[in-house]
């Protein structure tokens, strides 16, 4: 089965196995580009977690024309920029207090 099938019997049957096929097939691709982004081994296994939440979540609602793989990767990207930007700005906040003292 093609991933949109895939998807189409997670959403219509709620199909475990459909959705641990997703998973299992494209789990690689998100912790990859998760830990490519954010370079933290733990931070990229909670990253891969969020994504697929989000897949199940949104099943049902991504066109029939979405390609999975870029899908799940721009999905990645932006909890890691944000949590790469998050720990920039705290280790900023942090070398500013340590010149003021």
């Amino acid at each position: 089965m093609d991933d949109m099938a895939l998807l189409r019997e997670y959403a219509l049957r709620n199909s475990e196995e459909a959705f641990a096929t997703l998973v299992s097939r494209h789990i690689d691709l998100v912790y990859s580009a998760a830990l490519r982004h954010v370079g933290n081994h733990h931070q990229a296994q909670e990253i891969t977690q969020g994504v697929f939440v989000i897949l199940a979540r949104k099943t049902g609602s991504l066109s029939p024309k979405t390609v999975l793989p870029g899908w799940l990767f721009q999905t990645a990207r932006l909890p890691c920029l944000a949590k790469v930007k998050w720990t920039q700005c705290t280790g900023i906040a942090r070398l500013r207090r340590g010149q003021r003292n």
